[in-house]
């Protein structure tokens, strides 16, 4: 193999990329044909089967249509909270695993009155939310990022109103340490020869 091409699997093996490109991911999906967005999201507005009557202040969620192909609808309240929103943190089972990068991505399917829905998510839950752009246009969505560091677990919050969501899927890159005589090595590969 030519020491140059080494070199640079070395140099992405370093940013993370190379053991992402060989699968060694972690991926949640939920298409929310069944009910494990509410038991898996460790906090959540209420998930309600009818539209209630009188509306409730705070944002609800719904499976909609109740049977079949589900997607998972948020609905705003009346009140001063009036979007509805989950809080999960990933990954939903394994400890001891470090990742540094990862994707959110989901179908935006349906959006009524203005409706629009936001994903969120912290590195370290104490620090800095990144938010993703507020979206009201149906269609598919997916967000790239990368940790400021490796980090164990992943908070993500995903809030809306009068929208309705499927197809979503989380993957979490596992984060490959870098041996101390790695820089070495690629030095000694990369040398022009004199």
């Amino acid at each position: 193999m030519h020491p140059r091409l080494v070199a640079l699997m070395l140099v992405l093996c370093i940013a993370g990329h190379v053991s992402s490109a060989f699968g060694d991911v972690q991926t949640y999906t939920d298409d929310f044909a069944t009910d494990k967005a509410m038991s898996d999201s460790y906090s959540h507005s209420d998930f309600l089967e009818d539209l209630p009557d009188p509306w409730p202040e705070e944002g609800f969620l719904r499976y909609e249509p109740p049977t079949g192909d589900r997607a998972l609808a948020l609905y705003s309240g009346t009140g001063d909270e009036q979007f509805a929103w989950l809080l999960y943190d990933f990954p939903i089972v394994g400890v001891g695993a470090v990742f540094d990068a990862g994707a959110v991505e989901f179908d935006l399917v349906a959006t009524r009155d203005g409706g629009w829905v936001q994903w969120a998510w912290s590195f370290d839950q104490q620090g800095e939310w990144t938010e993703a752009p507020a979206e009201g246009v149906t269609g598919h969505y997916r967000y790239d990022f990368a940790g400021p560091f490796p980090f164990e677990v992943l908070h993500v919050e995903v809030r809306g109103c009068n929208a309705s969501v499927d197809s979503f899927e989380l993957t979490l890159h596992h984060w490959t340490p870098v041996e101390p005589g790695t820089w070495s090595r690629i030095k000694s590969l990369y040398r022009r020869p004199a």
